[in-house]
């Protein structure tokens, strides 16, 4: 069974990448123990905002440096990688090859990876939550790390995409689509956590995170319109059940859009200044294109070369964060309440993900509730409630998942029925096996037919 499991990914990922994965999926599951802690552990009422929700007590939460070591193993991996990729100057065709492997690697290989691995459901303690800000600054810096990998990995790409080389026109569109998805699935989930911070550097750096994605506006329109307007119909960021994400994803460009002008509008009437479109408009994208002259004339590339690849990365980039922002709060609404106004925003009104390696390659975004609940919270403080709805697996897999809306309303629906009638725990637990069976099935049907695609593809 292992060899005919082993065989076909080696034509996919390569003999070295397979070792690899290999190798790191033993590392990962020795030191970061992966094994469920819930049935051994008691759960503690907290109340969050005059409720009470239960959180599930795992194991208490490493804030040592081995615990913030995992953090740093992807961004200074890609640091060192774009390293070396500026400095051996690697060919368009190599570099289209590795990457498409570590996309099937992150999309296909993991969620089914994940399926065999058990959940993390440890929360910190309460102390630690007291006092974990004096240690977050060995966690924080992880994501300075990835900063700084993201623009050396964005001027390496636009160096070897837009030169005067025999690259061909799908390679170079190959390129900027990977590089969107790497700006936009890791780059911009650094930028949500540094965005909520209140210091004036992670504020800096996370805007300069999404002007390397053209998507500047979203930092206003996401603190201001979306924590406030979540799992509402006055929200554009939350998806309805039984809307597909083709459907979604011009109603969340166009209504985040105009959810931003207005918050800007608002901010200039309070200032006693007139609201113009025209600043607006240049405020959310002038910093972008100073950004594409910038990378132009670092990279000694013709703009008109550069501009269209920037664009294209940016558009991937976004519509992958806005694939993610569909399957976050997914057919959850919170009450209107009498008085017109809607009930508070709980837990319950955000989906979760317990899977270890996802939430470490995302810096725990995946534990969403407890980030609505306490945005400013760090990542690496963030619990699991019981209360929480949960995904059948992780974003990664999700994200492709939302791409085939048959199958996700086969997987998803009935999770959201038994979630808003507030179906009791034994429904519960056989409606979520249920769904992560089937989203099993449906991984590995995935896997297959990017084993069978992958000549013409690579060829």
């Amino acid at each position: 069974m292992v060899l005919e499991t082993i065989i076909p990914l080696r034509m996919v990922l390569g003999a070295e990448d397979v070792l690899s994965l290999w190798f790191w999926g033993i590392f990962f599951s020795k030191m970061l123990k992966l094994r469920s802690s819930k049935a051994k552990q008691d759960v503690e009422v907290v109340s969050t905002k005059g409720q009470d929700f239960h959180t599930i007590q795992g194991a208490p939460a490493d804030l040592s440096w081995r615990g913030a070591l995992p953090c740093y193993l992807l961004p200074v991996g890609f640091c060192v990688e774009a390293v070396r990729f500026h400095l051996r100057h690697v060919s368009g065709s190599r570099a289209v090859l590795r990457l498409w492997r570590l996309l099937v690697s992150v999309f296909c290989v993991l969620p089914c990876f994940e399926l065999m691995v058990a959940h993390d459901w440890s929360n910190p303690l309460t102390a630690q939550i007291q006092h974990g800000a004096l240690k977050d600054l060995r966690f924080r810096m992880s994501l300075y790390f990835w900063t700084a990998a993201e623009f050396l990995t964005t001027l390496n790409f636009t160096r070897l995409a837009c030169g005067a080389n025999k690259l061909s026109f799908q390679k170079r569109v190959a390129l900027s689509m990977i590089l969107g998805f790497l700006n936009g699935g890791i780059g911009i989930t650094v930028a949500h956590e540094l965005l909520h911070k209140p210091r004036w550097l992670d504020k800096l750096l996370a805007h300069g995170l999404l002007t390397n994605q053209c998507y500047l506006h979203w930092a206003d329109e996401h603190v201001t319109g979306h924590h406030q307007k979540v799992a509402t119909p006055e929200d554009p960021a939350t998806s309805r059940k039984g809307e597909s994400f083709y459907r979604f994803l011009p109603r969340t460009l166009l209504g985040s859009f105009r959810s931003a002008w207005q918050a800007f509008q608002e901010r200039q009437r309070r200032g006693g200044k007139a609201a113009s479109l025209g600043l607006f408009a240049l405020r959310s994208f002038g910093p972008s294109a100073l950004w594409a002259v910038v990378l132009a004339q670092v990279t000694r590339r013709r703009l008109k070369r550069v501009l269209p690849f920037f664009l294209l990365q940016s558009m991937v980039g976004i519509t992958l964060l806005e694939a993610v922002n569909y399957i976050e709060h997914y057919g959850l609404q919170r009450r209107k309440l009498p008085d017109g106004k809607y009930e508070r925003v709980t837990p319950r009104h955000s989906w979760n993900s317990a899977h270890q390696l996802s939430n470490l390659i995302l810096f725990k975004l995946q534990r969403h509730s407890d980030h609505h609940t306490f945005p400013q919270r760090p990542f690496q403080l963030l619990r699991n409630f019981e209360e929480s709805p949960q995904l059948p697996t992780g974003y990664f897999g999700m994200v492709l998942l939302a791409f085939f809306p048959p199958a996700f309303f086969w997987i998803m629906d009935p999770l959201v029925d038994a979630h808003n009638k507030n179906a009791d725990e034994d429904e519960t637990r056989v409606v979520q096996a249920s769904a992560e069976k089937r989203f099993g099935r449906w991984a590995l049907l995935v896997l297959a037919a990017s084993l069978l695609a992958q000549k013409s593809v690579l060829g």
